[in-house]
């Protein structure tokens, strides 16, 4: 346990000097600007289709880990802390099926981050336990699940010290399938809960509450929310119904809402296709309010929605690519008078995007965004610009 909360006091660290956020919910933050300089470009593996980042040999700079989907490979590339990547140190891992998607946590109760895979063989879940070299053992499988999995997520639900795992699964012609969890046990084994919950397309795991227990929201036609009482067992709190498919849910705080300055966590959704936004104010004790749609002239194809401070300051900036326009595309805070957000600005990218990942790659406090092209198999670095001091007319010597 005590290699664990070292592992979050080193995370914590990296957010604290505008750094790395790898665990789910933790919102980025920085001193930038909000404006990039031109973009650098570095080749990777053939056809990667998705990216996690993390501090994974505990050097302090950001990392990231390449997925690509025909070969099923794992590339490391680890950070040099100046916003370049360096891919020769660590060899690669290989799955024996194409991937799909990669997450990260704590599973194996070493408190090194372990990397979770799922395949395009739908069922299986593989196991990658990291090493605090950056490099990871020969994947497991871990978990072969009775339906096909559509989303992931993770988070110490029991509060044992390791993270558990929420599967939702795909629709397809017999209809939905049900959302269930996987408690993890000391040694990377995954457990199925026998506690079945409704279908959904999405789930996160956060504390919606406040109390210090990690709550589950569900997305789907209905969106269920399941309070935590204390001891790992999730009651059902509320539901809302939507008109919408999601695509994609966050939760952060989107509208100033709260007198005393402190943060209400709202729900943003990326709905229909990544064509518009919902949201769905916080009320403080796990319940929302009814969705607001916004946005849906600005929004094309939209995917890989992702919360950040650029400036540091305010509610949180959403950034996104468009795979219709090949555009990163960034809505900038405001969240006042039910506004959550008043300016955007449009970065041109490589065709066919698939991932992005935002952290300060170069160590300079500046939050800096990387996103990978599937087809033209190369890494977009966009390293963010500092802010400049505002100057301010008035008696600066006091005479």
């Amino acid at each position: 346990m005590a290699s664990r909360l070292l592992g979050y006091f080193l995370v914590a660290v990296g957010l604290f000097l505008g750094g790395f956020s790898p665990l789910e919910g933790q919102v980025p933050s920085g001193n930038g600007s909000g404006d990039f300089l031109p973009p650098v470009y570095y080749p990777v593996a053939e056809d990667p289709t998705d990216m996690s980042m993390a501090d994974f040999n505990q050097d302090g700079f950001a990392d990231l880990i390449i997925a690509t989907e025909d070969a099923g490979q794992i590339q490391v590339l680890l950070g040099n802390g100046d916003g370049t990547f360096d891919s020769s140190q660590i060899p690669s891992a290989w799955l024996p099926q194409e991937i799909r998607d990669t997450h990260l946590g704590y599973f194996d109760g070493d408190g090194v981050m372990d990397l979770l895979v799922t395949t395009e063989e739908l069922n299986n879940l593989y196991l990658l336990r990291g090493l605090d070299t950056g490099a990871f053992e020969d994947p497991e499988l871990t978990y072969v699940h009775s339906e096909p999995i559509g989303s992931v997520a993770s988070g110490d639900i029991n509060e044992d010290g390791q993270d558990d795992v929420v599967l939702s699964s795909i629709c397809g012609i017999a209809g939905c399938g049900t959302t269930r969890i996987l408690m993890s046990d000391s040694s990377g084994n995954l457990q199925l809960d026998p506690v079945v919950y409704p279908d959904s397309l999405q789930a996160l795991v956060r504390d919606l509450d406040e109390d210090g227990d990690l709550d589950l929201l569900l997305g789907s036609a209905l969106m269920a929310v399941y309070l935590n009482d204390g001891n790992g067992n999730l009651s059902d709190f509320q539901q809302i119904s939507v008109t919408y498919e999601i695509d994609q849910m966050l939760l952060i705080d989107v509208f100033q809402d709260n007198p005393d300055g402190v943060g209400i966590l709202d729900v943003v959704c990326l709905i229909d296709g990544g064509d518009g936004l919902a949201f769905l104010p916080g009320l403080g004790d796990g319940s929302f309010g009814p969705p607001i749609e916004r946005y849906g002239d600005e929004l094309d194809f939209a995917d890989d929605l992702i919360a950040a401070q650029l400036d540091g300051n305010g509610t949180p900036d959403l950034l996104f690519f468009s795979r219709a326009d090949d555009e990163m595309i960034i809505l900038r805070g405001h969240g006042l008078d039910g506004v959550p957000y008043q300016e955007s600005s449009t970065y041109p990218i490589p065709s066919d995007p698939v991932c992005m990942q935002v952290a300060d790659f170069n160590s300079d406090g500046v939050l800096d965004v990387v996103l990978a092209s599937g087809s033209e198999d190369l890494i977009t670095v966009f390293i963010g610009i500092e802010a400049q001091a505002e100057f301010r007319r008035g008696d600066a010597n006091a005479d």
